[in-house]
């Protein structure tokens, strides 16, 4: 017979490893070589037409990606509930590097500080979020 411990100790173990990494494919396309930061932190410089590759669990409070410290356009990941993974571009700091999130159905692009438009009520809209079950997904600086 197994005690409660050791059940629960499976049970979270289990959990653990059916848990799935997302992996993001990072690419600059951009003519030169740019820093990519991650919440706040270095991640890696990329050389143009380079890319990088992160795998990994996304934390509670997500993971925003921009180039260089004072980067405008944000990338950011989310994990919510019942598996779905949220990824939103946001210019709401302004607009400094045209972007695309895609996974294997879905992309967003913004391409200038115009990129969503307007709202009915005349403002400009500063971020597009879409929700998707996928784990694997591609971020583009520059893209053409």
């Amino acid at each position: 017979r197994i005690s409660p411990s050791t059940m629960q100790s499976l049970l979270a173990f289990v959990l653990l490893v059916t848990v799935a990494k997302c992996e993001i494919a990072i690419f600059n396309s951009c003519n030169e070589t740019v820093q990519v930061i991650r919440n706040g932190f270095n991640l890696t410089e990329l050389g143009a037409n380079r890319l990088a590759l992160v795998t990994d669990d996304i934390p509670k409070s997500g993971w925003t990606f921009k180039i260089g410290d004072e980067g405008r356009t944000e990338a950011r990941f989310r994990k919510e509930s019942k598996g779905l993974t949220t990824f939103e571009i946001n210019i709401v700091r302004g607009f400094d590097v045209p972007m695309l999130i895609k996974d294997r159905m879905k992309s967003i692009v913004c391409e200038d500080a115009r990129c969503f438009g307007k709202s009915f009520l005349g403002k400009t809209v500063t971020s597009k979020k879409i929700s998707s079950r996928d784990n694997e997904f591609i971020l583009n600086f520059c893209p053409q």
